[in-house]
């Protein structure tokens, strides 16, 4: 070998050898935070803040959103009217209706793979590294040209509906229903 690699192959020797006292950084915060308020894009009022609608990406307002404001005094009265109403229809129709979904989960075939987040789709479950909890998806914005994902899920250790907004590649374990075998058998 030459001198080069002789020095290569050396310090990939003592890289493996160190490679047991790496230790990764823990993963972004899985839920997001309810209680957040959001600054428009563009100059604003930085007083006021919107909740962001994770199906939309929008404040509930329609306005776009440049990120997060948690300084913000006052809520956008618009958003806080249509958060609400929101709310009311997660807690009375999606949170009954999830619960019965997570109930009867565990009881079918389920197909169990690794992929991105931006192949998520609602109707699936997933668990990430960070959180051991089975995230339900509910409904799933993905914007293409954005770096992330912004899911709806239902949280069954903590019986609520939460917005969750995830790199699109990060890679999450994905769990669905399972394909029934089809029947190749003819019934004369």
């Amino acid at each position: 070998m030459c001198a080069s690699c002789t020095r290569l192959s050396e310090a990939l020797d003592r890289f493996r050898q160190r490679a047991g006292d790496l230790v990764l950084p823990d993963g972004e915060p899985c839920h997001g935070d309810d209680s957040l308020l959001w600054a428009p894009k563009g100059r604003a009022n930085l007083v006021t803040g919107h909740r962001r609608n994770s199906v939309t990406g929008n404040a509930y307002c329609e306005r776009q959103l440049a990120g997060p404001n948690p300084g913000a005094p006052n809520q956008c009265a618009p958003c806080r009217h249509h958060w609400e109403e929101a709310e009311v229809v997660r807690q009375t129709y999606t949170l009954p209706h999830m619960r019965t979904q997570a109930a009867g989960w565990e009881n079918r075939t389920l197909d169990v793979f690794d992929d991105r987040a931006s192949s998520l789709r609602s109707g699936v479950a997933y668990t990430l590294s960070g959180c051991a909890e089975v995230h339900f998806v509910v409904a799933v914005a993905d914007r293409g040209g954005e770096s992330h994902t912004d899911l709806l899920v239902y949280l069954p250790a903590e019986d609520r509906v939460a917005d969750v907004r995830i790199r699109r590649d990060r890679l999450v374990a994905i769990q669905r229903p399972g394909s029934s075998p089809v029947s190749n058998r003819v019934t004369l």
